[in-house]
């Protein structure tokens, strides 16, 4: 069984031998990421989506912060066997949360538009 490799899960040896190129690519991938993000939101020809880059900018931030805390701490890892995984409560699902309620707000927000 695959959890039983690893009962207890450090940081620092999670994955032996690990090159520091690699958490550096990694890293720099997610600066990149949302960089480019930023930047195709900032020119977005809709001006009210365009208007909210600084803040999609700052929540996903906060978000890789909150991602980074939980990971450094071993939460993801330290109960392999848990229902339903810890990986998928803390940070699949509120992410899908997220974008369906910004999508049920835009509906409305359309049907507003429409009515008025």
């Amino acid at each position: 069984m695959l959890y039983a490799i690893c009962d207890q899960p450090n940081l620092l040896t999670m994955i032996k031998n690990l090159p520091t190129y690699i958490s550096l690519s990694f890293g720099l991938t997610t600066i990149a990421t949302l960089l480019i993000l930023y930047w195709a939101v900032k020119k977005s020809s809709n001006e009210s989506t365009s208007k909210k880059a600084n803040i999609i900018l700052f929540s996903l931030i906060i978000w890789l912060i909150i991602q980074a805390v939980l990971t450094l701490e071993n939460i993801y890892s330290s109960d392999t066997i848990s229902i339903p995984p810890k990986i998928l409560l803390l940070g699949i699902f509120p992410s899908i949360l997220t974008i369906l309620f910004c999508l049920q707000q835009k509906k409305v927000g359309n049907l507003l538009t429409v009515y008025r």
